[in-house]
């Protein structure tokens, strides 16, 4: 993958810039003050090509190119309506309905400041959680899990209108979803939460309640809307197709048929240019019926 120092620099100098200082910076994206110092005094030559790769990837600067569908700019829609109105929402959508992306776009824009992006794991441990929630607005600081809610209401208090987003939230079980039922308790007249997952994570929210687990029927009842996602549209698909090099519409209605969710679409878009670049083929449906196979 080709890499544009100059982008990831600029990157760079607006997470500087949200974060407060350098330092929290690196913090945030786990490198050290000494990498961004180099990076940010166009010291290039001092930076290895897996950090460079590292970094692009964090910022999303990859060769493929994002359009607004109708799920991004939901999100984007659902995001700004918590930040601006201190607003708990949950956003269900199927794997690869491009929740994720749309999350990190929307805490990198340069209109928006003070929204932190968590990406949930299912073995991470409460206290493990709340770390990464430090983490993301750049506190660095152990402690007893009561004292990190402290210091994370502390700090979502002290800004204006701060998001917090949780990404894969479907991941985490009741007593790290009591943890954010907490957090929103200490901070509802101040900051937005976001909570993002796939479908389950409503039918287990819904469950959990019903058997009335501590924590749930509060968390539910904090819980303003709902929001589910789309599947991909023709016109969406298409317009994905030619921003990203495939310009003929039988293939582009071609995938469209067969796939129905953003990450395959990528993948198999991806897969047609890197095959008919390596064989110096013109991309037709022939040749990406060929590339997927009977059971791709």
């Amino acid at each position: 993958m080709k890499i544009d120092h100059s982008q990831i620099k600029d990157a760079l100098l607006s997470e500087v810039a949200k974060a407060g200082s350098a330092r929290k910076a690196a913090n945030l994206l786990g490198i050290s003050d000494a990498t961004v110092s180099k990076i940010l005094n166009d010291k290039a030559s001092d930076v290895s090509e897996k950090m460079w790769l590292k970094l692009a990837n964090y910022f999303g600067l990859t060769s493929w190119r994002i359009i607004g569908t109708a799920n991004f700019n939901t999100i984007h829609s659902v995001c700004e309506d918590a930040q601006n109105r201190h607003r708990l929402r949950c956003i269900l959508g199927y794997s690869g309905a491009g929740k994720t992306t749309a999350l990190k776009k929307y805490r990198m824009r340069k209109d928006v400041d003070n929204a932190f992006y968590v990406l949930c794991q299912k073995a991470m441990s409460q206290r493990e959680l709340l770390l990464e929630i430090m983490k993301s607005m750049g506190l660095n600081q152990s402690a007893t899990p009561y004292r990190m809610l402290q210091l994370i209401s502390e700090r979502l208090n002290t800004l204006e209108s701060p998001l917090l987003m949780l990404d894969d939230a479907g991941k985490l079980n009741n007593d790290k979803l009591m943890l954010v039922q907490q957090i929103r308790d200490m901070t509802e007249h101040n900051a937005g939460i976001v909570l993002a997952g796939v479908t389950y994570m409503y039918d287990n929210i819904q469950k959990a309640l019903r058997r009335q687990k501590m924590g749930i029927p509060e968390l539910v009842s904090r819980i303003g809307q709902f929001q589910n996602m789309q599947e991909p549209t023709l016109p969406e698909v298409m317009q994905i197709c030619k921003v990203n090099g495939i310009e003929s519409e039988p293939v582009q209605r071609a995938i469209f048929h067969r796939f129905k969710e953003y990450r395959q679409i990528e993948t198999s878009v991806l897969d047609l240019l890197h095959y008919a670049s390596r064989k110096d083929e013109i991309i037709t449906v022939r040749l990406a019926e060929q590339i997927w196979g009977v059971d791709y």
